[in-house]
């Protein structure tokens, strides 16, 4: 049974989001361990582009310019939920790619790099995924069709990375230290506030994937992937 338009746009905004996180955390995971090695190297960590030891920059650069566009695919993920059509949706690529522009120019001189890099994009995880958690909470009240509880499940998932960006926002600078070999920081080196974020972001990915899933069964949306495959 083929899927709906309104399934079909669902699950394609959600693959989008998908595919850009996935992008945006593998490189920015490969960036610091780069700089991980260094430090137990003691290498000295380069911080303008061609100095030495800077070639984690470049894997620095494509996450932090694609992280914005992947916080407001995952308010596309939701507008989509509301049945916007892709005109509608495409503002929210738009300016999710004009501050991964901003980030571009950020990472270009050394005390922008080193004070500003990543927070733009942090802040707009932080302002998306609480519309996300307003909208997914609306939606699960209001439509009463949504009987597999998708909206829900997609609002904790949101809730989720909420709290990851909120992890990574709170610790303490000497933690952000990451080309010193010891850190005086509450999260150890092995596993550190990035890797506890990534747990909290991982099961949002999967929440938000089933309770998408879950509401393309419902009226209007009739189509469920899971099945739609097996």
């Amino acid at each position: 049974e083929s899927l709906k338009q309104g399934a079909v746009k669902l699950y394609c905004s959600f693959i989008v989001f998908a595919c850009v996180a996935a992008v945006t955390f593998f490189t920015g995971g490969v960036a610091h361990l780069m700089i991980r090695i260094g430090a137990i190297s003691k290498e000295p960590l380069g911080k303008k582009w061609g100095d030495e030891n800077s070639h984690w920059l470049i894997p620095w650069l494509i996450a932090v310019c694609s992280m914005p566009v992947a916080a407001f695919a995952n308010l596309a993920v939701m507008l989509a939920a509301y049945d916007l059509s892709w005109c509608a949706l495409a503002p929210a690529y738009i300016f999710g790619a004009c501050i991964g522009l901003v980030e571009g120019v950020l990472i270009s001189e050394e005390k922008l790099l080193t004070n500003y890099s990543g927070a733009p994009s942090a802040l707009m995880f932080l302002l998306t995924s609480t519309a996300c958690i307003v909208l997914a909470c609306i939606k699960a009240i209001r439509d009463k069709t949504d009987k597999e509880g998708g909206m829900w499940l997609a609002m904790i998932g949101n809730i989720s990375t909420f709290l990851g960006w909120l992890v990574v926002g709170s610790a303490p600078a000497e933690c952000k230290r990451y080309s010193d070999p010891e850190r005086d920081c509450p999260y150890p080196n092995s596993f550190n506030q990035n890797a506890v974020f990534h747990v909290f972001f991982m099961a949002a990915v999967v929440l938000l994937f089933f309770g998408v899933d879950a509401y393309a069964t419902c009226s209007g949306h009739e189509g469920n992937l899971l099945a739609a495959s097996a």
